[in-house]
């Protein structure tokens, strides 16, 4: 149930359900929220990780709207699990402040994702979900993603990075090209990063990386997995491998290919990312198209 002031009448519509977790949302134009309800019981201050979409297009946290949009929410429908998850991720402090919310934290979500045609167990870890989650952005070591802000020619880039002198395979429909003959979970070599070619240098330079432990192009074929994993052989051996620090681009981002963090959920595939893949089990699914992806640890 909701409390609400507004002069109009309020209505909301359950977006999504499942697990327990609902979406919920209010389409309005005069409206403030002054409190949610659980089975009777107040929401209290977890009111404020609602989010405020303008039909302009600006989005932020807060419980009013003075202009058309949409309220919306995260609900469970045990208020016990609802306050556990907020508070275990959120710190206290930070829920009425609405620009930490938004600036701080990453906001992701897990949602049952179903697939056919791939192992019983990669279709079972993309249909389990676990909702609604928030990062603290500050806290590498736990941040599962992070979107950069990159400009470079991702063709010129594939093109070095294809031209890479050793062969880099994993599975016959994963495989690609590496710069150093090391094994990842080494890491004990480095490159310099002026001895790279022109665009990798210029990525690494946007990066602010100076020496490069792994840089590789792989591939993925169309309609492949690459199976549950987590990338833990590289922890202890450099503090560069363990947090979200890996380069990672996949360039052409093909229809119907996937990238699941347990407890995360999809990555945002379509954007060059750092991501924490010591830290989180991760599967990957692909769609009919062939994949190309850059991916680099360095610092």
């Amino acid at each position: 149930m909701f409390k609400v002031r507004s002069s109009k009448p309020v209505q909301y519509t359950i977006k999504e359900q499942f697990n327990g977790w609902s979406l919920i949302e209010i389409q309005h134009s005069d409206l403030e929220i002054l409190d949610v309800l659980i089975n009777g019981e107040s929401i209290g201050e977890l009111v404020y990780t609602g989010q405020v979409y303008t039909l302009k297009g600006s989005q932020t946290y807060g419980t009013v709207l003075w202009e058309p949009g949409t309220w919306s929410i995260w609900l469970h429908e045990n208020i016990g699990v609802l306050r556990a998850r907020i508070l275990e991720e959120i710190n206290s402090p930070d829920l009425s402040d609405i620009d930490c919310l938004k600036h701080e934290y990453l906001h992701t979500v897990d949602r049952p994702i179903h697939i056919t045609g791939y192992s019983t167990s990669v279709t079972g870890f993309f249909a389990n979900a676990t909702g609604p989650h928030w990062f603290s952005k500050a806290d590498n070591r736990n941040l599962p993603y992070k979107i950069l802000d990159i400009n470079v020619d991702a063709k010129a880039l594939l093109a070095e990075c294809q031209n890479f002198p050793y062969q880099a395979s994993y599975t016959n429909s994963w495989n690609g090209r590496k710069l150093l003959n090391t094994r990842d979970e080494a890491g004990s070599e480095c490159i310099a990063a002026d001895e790279l070619p022109e665009t990798c240098l210029e990525l690494y330079k946007q990066l602010g990386w100076t020496q490069a432990y792994t840089f590789k192009w792989l591939g993925l074929e169309g309609n492949s997995e690459i199976r549950i994993h987590r990338d833990s052989g590289l922890i202890g051996s450099n503090p560069v491998f363990s947090g979200c620090n890996k380069f990672y681009w996949c360039i052409n981002n093909p229809p119907g290919f996937m990238f699941k963090m347990n407890g995360v959920g999809l990555l945002p595939t379509h954007k060059p990312l750092l991501v924490n893949v010591p830290r989180y089990s991760h599967a990957l699914v692909n769609g009919p198209e062939y994949r190309h992806t850059i991916e680099s640890w360095g610092d």
